[in-house]
């Protein structure tokens, strides 16, 4: 999946070369160093790649969902005063498209997902009445296929994540009984497997991260029957590794971002975060404390935020 929006990217650049050989990277918000050297957000900061380097360019598609989780993790964390709201908000709008859609950078083409995330990040910053929600709508609407599911953008990948994406933005913007619900309902369902999961479509391997857009969507939808909600419980029950972590398919090395999902969202949606705190969860060291060491992405800070808000550890905001 990283490797097609790459290379989507690289095609882009090379189409736009022609139109705009001036392009720059956009400036992009920083944090106030003297608000963050208080915490711990500086060095998410920080850890911003040179503009030529090749981790720039693989990523700056992808600007606006960082943004996102990197605002987000802010927020948890009491700290979103450090954040330049006004010229996230700025750039923000900007990346909103004739369409109604966002794209995920300035030149950059609009997606379902960086949509989301743009509609998020506006409402955490209170510019609910700068919202364009007429057009928005209509974009997401307009990547609804008859059978329910949701396409990324316009050239029509189907993801499980998209489907989610859609649902959860209309349902933000108020406008959830645009989409035909019980045929995105369908879709999802679609995507159950025998061993608990879903995932990414009909017939694809059980993932934890594609088993809670799906679980999520069909929330949205009012059609998570209780038999459903239970062998998927089932599943999650097995993601848990014996050092108390979560791992996101059979096999796989625990990761904190499913520590997230499963415990901040699954437990409640599926009523089961008794049968979770039934097992051995030792109590590790807070994850702030690893930040200044390990470089984190911001998904992840904001993932760590979120567990360790939800477990009650000492020092959090929550």
């Amino acid at each position: 999946m990283a490797c097609l929006h790459t290379a989507r990217h690289g095609m882009y650049l090379s189409r736009q070369q022609g139109k705009h050989a001036s392009y720059t990277p956009p400036q992009q918000p920083a944090v106030d160093a003297d608000r963050a050297s208080q915490g711990h957000s500086s060095d998410a900061a920080d850890k911003e790649p040179p503009r030529r380097s090749f981790e720039y360019w693989a990523t700056e598609h992808l600007y606006i969902s960082g943004a996102y989780w990197g605002l987000h993790a802010a927020t948890l964390m009491q700290l979103s005063d450090a954040i330049r709201g006004q010229d996230l908000k700025k750039l923000v709008l900007r990346c909103q498209q004739p369409c109604g859609g966002f794209a995920g950078n300035l030149g950059h083409d609009p997606r379902i997902l960086h949509t989301l995330s743009a509609v998020q990040i506006l409402l955490i910053l209170d510019a609910y009445q700068e919202i364009k929600t007429d057009q928005v709508c209509q974009y997401v609407i307009g990547l609804q296929l008859p059978n329910g599911a949701f396409v990324g953008d316009e050239w029509g990948e189907i993801d499980t994540r998209y489907t989610y994406c859609g649902l959860a933005t209309l349902g933000l913007l108020g406008r959830l009984h645009l989409a035909n619900t019980s045929a995105a309902a369908a879709f999802l369902k679609s995507c159950f497997n025998p061993d608990g999961g879903f995932g990414i479509i009909p017939g694809a391997e059980s993932h934890a991260g594609q088993t809670f857009c799906c679980v999520a969507g069909l929330l949205l939808c009012d059609a998570l029957d209780e038999e459903l909600a239970r062998r998927t419980g089932e599943w999650l029950l097995q993601r848990q590794a014996p050092s108390g972590g979560l791992n996101g398919r059979p096999g796989k090395p625990v990761d904190s971002c499913y520590g997230c999902t499963w415990l901040g969202v699954f437990a409640p949606m599926l009523e089961i975060r008794r049968m979770y705190f039934t097992r051995t969860l030792p109590r590790q060291p807070s994850p702030y404390s690893a930040l200044r060491t390990t470089g984190w992405p911001l998904f992840t800070l904001c993932i760590a935020c979120r567990q360790v808000s939800l477990r009650g550890c000492p020092g959090t905001c929550l």
